[in-house]
């Protein structure tokens, strides 16, 4: 055990705060938590971890942490922060811990842009190697097709350095297997001269929803692959510190982001306003530093349950669907995020990676908060968000990207992630770096 590795048990006073990340609802309860400085301290907080045969969680920033059995190491890489651009390779080394915000400003200052996702607050690393799919993904594709190498923690608690070169299997393996074959201190990433953008949302209000979502999804039949867009429908509770113009409404929140030919952007939404008076307009040029305002994603911890699916498309009939059984005047109505996807995200990339189901139109998220956490509440969303994937059933490809699988990140949904020859090749790696499974408090892949 290193000097600066520190450990925390049960008992301590600091064991709530240091489990707990950003989504607050069942957090896991481990036997043992270490919050590593270094590299050393990580491979050594590993080698405990296999030494007491405790099962191995791994935390940044704690928004996709699964649902995971009262026991285990827990390793937070809350204190591994650090980012270093080199903007002659236009690359950027990113440790364990770094959120998007850390390097989306790190790289603005050379020019330079990573494939960031919505939410600066989201871990780079866990993001990246689950996929990484956000606003400049249907021009680049996703963040895991653009990583140089991995340095990764092994079973063993021994640093190696993965590249295409290095251990092609295994290089293929951890970009878009997520944390199944070792705990990722470092990832080199690519970076791209994108300096500004256009984008932002608008917000309309209920009466305009579902002719919003149509003219939305017809919209999208015109748009070139500098064009990430996303239709998000948010039941806004009524709450004194929203916006007025929010404030107990149930909206349609088009969010838009064009990352190339800035100056056509406006051209490029109009079709959008036909839809109607916007209750917001938020859709400007502005620097690729400000890119997580264009969604706005919530940055405070919360509780909630996920879920999601791949759609092979979106028709009119499944929109009425969708929104009769999940949208305004339903009880319990969740979130419900569409993104559109095709464009780099559907082309193979350069070097293969494990993400398949690349022919999906779109993506189907799910969120529903929990205000007041708790069992029957969290079953209770469950039950709406079957509703609301019954309702999407004719469009849904039955495939699942990894880092939108949603609560319940286990061994049978990861299942859904890969085609079978994907994970055949995945178990067979998973049980030459990990044969004891030391990494499964996850969506776990067993050893073949």
């Amino acid at each position: 055990m290193t000097e600066s590795l520190t450990l925390i048990e049960p008992a301590a006073e600091e064991y709530d705060a240091a489990r707990t990340g950003f989504q607050t609802y069942r957090p896991l309860r481990p036997d043992l938590i270490a919050v590593p400085e270094t590299v050393d301290d990580l491979a050594a907080a590993v080698r405990i971890g296999a030494g007491r045969g405790l099962p191995i969680a791994v935390q940044a920033t704690g928004h996709g942490t699964p649902d995971g059995p009262e026991t285990g190491l827990l390793i937070t890489t809350s204190r591994l922060t650090g980012v270093r651009i080199d903007p002659e390779r236009r690359t950027a080394l990113v440790d364990a811990g770094a959120d998007w915000g850390t390097v989306v400003a790190a790289a603005a200052g050379h020019g330079l842009a990573g494939l960031a996702g919505n939410a600066r607050t989201v871990g780079a690393v866990g993001y990246t190697v689950g996929g990484g799919l956000g606003p400049l993904g249907r021009r680049y594709g996703f963040a895991a097709d653009h990583v140089r190498s991995v340095e990764l923690i092994t079973a063993a608690g021994e640093p190696l350095t993965v590249t295409a070169d290095s251990d092609p299997d295994l290089f293929w393996a951890v970009r878009g297997g997520g944390g199944n074959f070792g705990v990722v201190a470092r990832i080199e990433l690519d970076l791209f001269p994108v300096d500004r953008l256009y984008g932002g949302m608008l917000i309309f209000d209920t009466p305009l929803l579902e002719r919003g979502m149509r003219t939305w999804r017809e919209w999208l039949e015109t748009v070139p692959d500098q064009v990430t867009s996303t239709a998000v429908v948010v039941p806004f509770p009524d709450l004194p510190q929203l916006p007025p113009p929010l404030r107990g409404r149930h909206v349609l929140s088009v969010r838009v982001t064009v990352s190339e030919d800035v100056e056509r952007g406006e051209e490029l939404v109009r079709p959008l306003r036909e839809i109607g008076e916007p209750l917001v307009d938020t859709l400007r040029v502005l620097p690729y530093a400000e890119i997580a305002t264009i969604n706005n994603d919530p940055t405070e911890p919360a509780a909630s349950r996920t879920a999601g699916a791949l759609l092979d498309d979106l028709d009119p009939a499944v929109i009425t669907e969708l929104l009769a059984a999940a949208g305004p005047g339903t009880e319990r109505p969740p979130v419900i995020e569409l993104r559109h996807l095709g464009g780099a995200v559907a082309r193979p990339p350069a070097v293969p990676n494990a993400i398949d189901h690349r022919d999906a139109g779109f993506l189907l998220g799910l969120v529903s908060p929990l205000p007041v956490p708790g069992p029957e509440a969290a079953a209770a969303a469950g039950e709406v968000q079957r509703r609301a994937l019954s309702a999407v059933a004719a469009r849904d490809t039955g495939g699942r990207f990894l880092n939108f699988v949603g609560s319940h990140a286990d061994a049978v949904a990861a299942r859904s992630v890969w085609t079978d020859a994907s994970y055949a090749r995945l178990r067979a790696i998973k049980n030459r770096v990990d044969p004891d499974n030391l990494f499964r408090i996850n969506a776990n892949i067993p050893p073949a």
